[in-house]
């Protein structure tokens, strides 16, 4: 069975070994994906995509040299053939208990099959947001984030929320 991206950053996240998660934020004009997620371990196994191809290379290799720092997060914008698109990444290194303990929660909705959002507040300070369909919370949950993901999990859509000093994809 293979495993998703969550689950496989909940995994790691239970035996404390340190992980990349990269998730495209917003993408512009021609490119191969609009949505998705990956985690890198050091080594550089990848599970999960944002695209494959030149991105996904690019941010794999932005991943391990942000694994060898204590740098919380990183956010990159590759451009994809000058002039036809580009593609927001951010880059979160997820070493702290509060990153393990968010996606231990996310992996565990996501075993359950309960309906869930995830976000990242990505300016002031970085954390991991989320928000299950039965109305359990992750993470310091910033009303802006609340008020979104409510309206995206009714809708069942994905959406981007950039507000302030939060950035969160749905």
């Amino acid at each position: 069975m293979k495993m998703s991206v969550i689950q496989q950053a909940a995994r790691l996240s239970e035996a404390k070994q340190p992980f990349v998660y990269v998730v495209i934020l917003r993408t512009t004009g021609s490119t191969s994906r609009n949505e998705g997620a990956m985690v890198v371990q050091t080594g550089g196994l990848i599970t999960g995509t944002i695209g494959g191809g030149d991105v996904e290379a690019y941010a794999q290799r932005q991943a391990l040299a942000l694994l060898t720092t204590t740098l919380t997060g990183r956010h990159i914008r590759y451009v994809v053939q000058e002039g036809h698109g580009e593609v927001d990444l951010y880059l979160l290194h997820c070493h702290s208990e509060s990153d393990r303990a968010s996606f231990i929660t996310l992996g565990r909705w996501e075993e359950q099959s309960l309906f869930c959002r995830l976000g990242r507040q990505v300016e002031l300070e970085v954390a991991i947001l989320g928000l299950s369909a039965g109305g359990a919370t992750v993470g310091a949950v910033h009303p802006t984030f609340l008020e979104h993901a409510s309206a995206v999990l009714t809708a069942k859509l994905p959406a981007l929320v950039s507000e302030n000093n939060l950035s969160c994809s749905h």
